[in-house]
């Protein structure tokens, strides 16, 4: 009988009473004393320990750091990190699965016959191809739908951070599954309309309500985000048509900026804002924080920042593609505006009313518990499949 850990770090354990009785019993990758298992670990188990090891006198030293030395170098390890690119989707990186792949999943396949596949995203669809057992099921994540971001940008009149061809490619990669799993219901809609043939569940990202250990800070707003290009967009649109607005009526506010996309900020200074870059403690931030923004311009799919801020039981002003699929929390646990004039009013709001601040932020957590519960969100698909 073979028994083997899931556990790789743990190198000793014990023998369950119910099995230790019996010395016939071995465990793979273990040498057995009595009751108790000492694995080896492999060079590939020992190197992290070692590299740990090396590294923690600097990250001692980098705990003691003053916070504005902290903010300068993660800003600075990051610009070293991205060399001030901008992600986007790249056709390089969404390219559909290799032979190889293909080869290796259809090895897997037939070794332990599932009876569903899915693809985590429509590009890599392709290996439904190969597969010969019509009564396997066909699953794709879709994640966003490319069609509908496309038309986004081109009526908000920015430049598409894809290509053409990732366009056309999308229907003919959707077309291959039995099933689409979408991650908000406009999405879901659109889809149904493009590929009626397949069945379309929504399956949004899920997120655990936090608990606020901090108070917050008085004037204290928060964004946070990736170095995408629509979130540079947007972020932009805020520093130049909204943040002078806010401070003309509450000059004390500041605006941390977290993510990587504080990167794309080197050099630049704006009034009462500060670049956190990467955070070692983001749930601090959120903690922090009377108004959360998310100032979208563009795109499509859920959006994971708004999701977060809710999660973290904070009030977020957005846009209506901030919104998108989350129409029925509006106004009470997100609020919507959509002009530089409306979006600068519902923060001053926020900031001058805390009962009704208070109010978004209850709705807020109340919608995240009903919508985007690990339950809420997988459960009607783990049901579906197992019919």
């Amino acid at each position: 009988m073979l028994l083997e850990d899931g556990n790789v770090f743990e190198f000793i354990q014990k023998i369950p009473p119910v099995l230790s009785a019996s010395h016939l019993i071995c465990f793979k990758r273990y040498l057995r004393f009595h009751s108790n298992l000492l694995r080896v670990p492999t060079c590939k188990e020992i190197i992290p320990y070692f590299l740990a090891l090396l590294l923690s006198p600097l990250w001692c030293i980098y705990k003691k750091l003053p916070e504005r030395y902290k903010i300068s170098l993660r800003n600075c390890l990051l610009r070293q990190d991205n060399n001030a690119r901008t992600l986007s989707y790249d056709p390089a990186k969404n390219k559909p699965a290799t032979p190889a792949e293909i080869s290796k999943a259809l090895e897997y396949i037939a070794l332990v016959h599932p009876s569903v596949v899915v693809a985590n995203y429509p590009f890599l669809s392709n290996l439904f191809e190969d597969m010969t057992d019509s009564t396997i099921s066909k699953v794709i994540v879709t994640h966003d739908v490319i069609t509908q971001r496309y038309e986004s940008f081109k009526q908000a009149g920015l430049a598409f951070d894809g290509t053409e061809k990732m366009v056309a490619q999308e229907m003919a990669d959707l077309r291959r599954a039995d099933m689409l799993l979408a991650c908000q219901e406009d999405d879901a809609a659109l889809l149904r309309e493009m590929i009626p043939s397949a069945e379309v569940m929504l399956m949004p990202i899920s997120a655990t309500v936090k608990s606020n250990t901090t108070p917050q800070i008085v004037g204290r707003c928060l964004f946070v985000g990736s170095a995408t290009s629509h979130n540079i967009t947007g972020l932009n649109w805020f520093f130049a048509e909204v943040w002078e607005k806010i401070l003309a009526q509450r000059p004390q506010c500041h605006l941390h900026v977290c993510g990587n996309i504080a990167g794309k900020y080197q050099g630049l200074s704006y009034p009462n804002v500060t670049f956190m870059g990467v955070v070692d403690d983001i749930d601090a931030e959120y903690d922090a924080a009377e108004v959360c923004i998310a100032p979208i311009l563009a795109g499509s799919g859920l959006k994971i920042k708004v999701v977060e801020a809710m999660a973290h039981q904070r009030a977020i002003v957005t846009t209506a593609i901030g919104v998108q699929g989350l129409s029925d929390a509006i106004n009470t646990a997100v609020l919507l505006a959509d002009t530089p004039e409306a979006f600068a009013r519902t923060i001053e709001l926020l900031f001058g009313d805390p009962v009704y601040r208070r109010c978004i932020e209850a709705g807020a957590a109340e919608y995240a518990i009903s919508h985007f519960s690990p339950r809420a969100c997988y459960q009607p698909f783990v049901d579906r499949i197992k019919k």
